[in-house]
């Protein structure tokens, strides 16, 4: 438990630095930060493998369920609502972001960016996603 509570503890820290990181680029220069400067953001995945890593668990599934198994320990109760408060933060960073910048502008999709259909693995131009078929493209907030 003590690998736990010091890996989740580390991970908290990387991920508040990492948001600091953000909302102080946002601040300063928003255009920036929303054209590159989110880039920073990806930290945070870095994070959660060296986490994952580090403890053993293989996806957020084996997370939950190493929480769900021990609910009746104080100790794992703690660490998993101190996870989910720097979880919650993140989000809120992300929510605030979106209903500040993009609910007002009518955003374009650059022409350079690439997808790979997952069924065929034909690579595709993201503009042309949807105009001969319908398409459902997921983005991910939380990248653990």
């Amino acid at each position: 438990m003590e690998l736990l509570r010091t890996s989740v503890n580390d991970l908290i820290s990387e991920l508040n630095h990492t948001l600091n990181e953000a909302k102080t680029s946002i601040k300063e220069d928003p255009e920036r930060f929303l054209k590159e400067g989110y880039e920073v953001l990806g930290k945070g995945m870095d994070a959660y493998a060296q986490f994952h890593k580090r403890c053993g668990f293989r996806n957020r599934e084996e997370l939950n369920s190493y929480f769900q198994l021990n609910h009746s320990s104080q100790v794992a109760r703690d660490i998993y609502e101190e996870l989910i408060d720097s979880e919650d933060d993140w989000d809120n960073f992300l929510k605030e972001i979106d209903s500040t910048y993009f609910k007002q502008t009518n955003l374009s999709v650059p022409s350079q960016i690439y997808v790979s259909d997952c069924s065929t693995g034909k690579v595709t131009n993201f503009k042309s996603l949807g105009e001969t078929s319908i398409c459902l493209f997921v983005l991910l907030r939380h990248f653990a």
